[in-house]
């Protein structure tokens, strides 16, 4: 086993920082959707609504888990589970990937990972796994931007 990976990454230092910061936090969600996704291709897993896990906020330092270790805790908050669940639907053969919205609160942003997938009208969805698997409608404390409709990858 191999000791745990922690990335210190500034983001969000002030208004003018927010584009470059909200690109950064998007690369490092595509990077973990890649890492369950490789997984995903070597082992079977469970579908994350049928896998008996649930949301569950984390206090103080963000740990961002992959799939074993969501399903070893029994829980996972919104970029854990955002990031299984695009990886499932790209095993799947669809368009997703993951999205941010975020909001400033007594001068601390705070990050909210949902899915932008492609719905059956090939329109962009967003999908919510927090909220299928416990968090209480509200409790975000993220507005949602207009989705960007691009699907690419």
């Amino acid at each position: 086993m191999m000791q745990p990976i922690t990335f210190k990454i500034a983001l969000f230092n002030d208004e003018s920082d927010f584009r470059r910061s909200h690109r950064a936090l998007l690369l490092l969600l595509e990077a973990l959707c890649r890492i369950n996704e490789d997984l995903l291709r070597t082992k079977a897993c469970p579908h994350l609504y049928q896998s008996g896990v649930r949301y569950q906020p984390e206090d103080g330092t963000e740990e961002w888990l992959d799939i074993p270790h969501v399903i070893e805790a029994g829980v996972g908050d919104c970029e854990d589970l955002a990031c299984w669940r695009v990886a499932e639907l790209r095993h799947a053969g669809m368009k997703a990937k993951p999205y941010a919205k975020w909001k400033r609160v007594d001068g601390v942003y705070h990050y909210h990972a949902l899915v932008l997938r492609e719905g059956k009208d090939g329109q962009p969805v967003l999908e919510d796994p927090s909220h299928h698997l416990g968090m209480p409608a509200g409790t975000d404390r993220a507005p949602v931007p207009p989705p960007n409709p691009d699907l690419s990858t």
